[in-house]
């Protein structure tokens, strides 16, 4: 066993003395004093803070070290990014039509389609509030104020507010 270990370990270091050498490359070229200094530099790039970029929002005012380094806008791959729900600005309501009334659910869920007797958009249950916008015979057409949903719905499960 210890014949087997000194043997590989003899080879692994042979192996790394040959292979692990790195390869010859050009010789580093000496510059001389005066032929440095004839070398154009470029000029230092002042600190900039975070202040000061936004206090100079366009881009004609802003240093150019930092106009060179940003890139260009890339659209990315795939769908576009939306914040969550919670912190998203919410939108302005509108306001209610003239004639609208608030009523009341009071089926226990309550389907809304998006014709009367059409597919279903979504469901209230009972208790919530809805606006109702307009009527066609049996039929309500109502407003979800925190959704934005607006469908028919049956008049007979709703009551009014109040």
């Amino acid at each position: 066993m210890l014949k087997m270990s000194l043997l590989t370990l003899v080879g692994l270091y042979a192996i790394l003395a040959v292979a692990g050498r790195e390869a010859p490359g050009p010789a580093p070229v000496a510059v001389p004093e005066a032929a440095s200094a004839q070398i154009e530099r470029p000029a230092p790039v002042a600190a900039v803070t975070p202040a000061a970029l936004i206090e100079t929002p366009d881009a004609a005012a802003r240093p150019a070290a930092l106009i060179v380094a940003q890139p260009a806008a890339v659209r990315m791959p795939g769908p576009a990014l939306r914040p969550a729900p919670e912190y998203r600005r919410p939108e302005p309501l509108a306001a209610a039509p003239a004639g609208a009334a608030l009523y009341r659910v009071i089926a226990t869920r309550l389907n809304v389609r998006a014709t009367p007797g059409g597919a279903v958009l979504d469901q209230v249950t009972a208790g919530e509030e809805v606006l109702v916008t307009a009527a066609q015979g049996a039929w309500m057409k109502i407003r979800i104020e925190g959704d934005g949903v607006e469908g028919w719905v049956s008049g007979k499960l709703l009551a009014p507010a109040r």
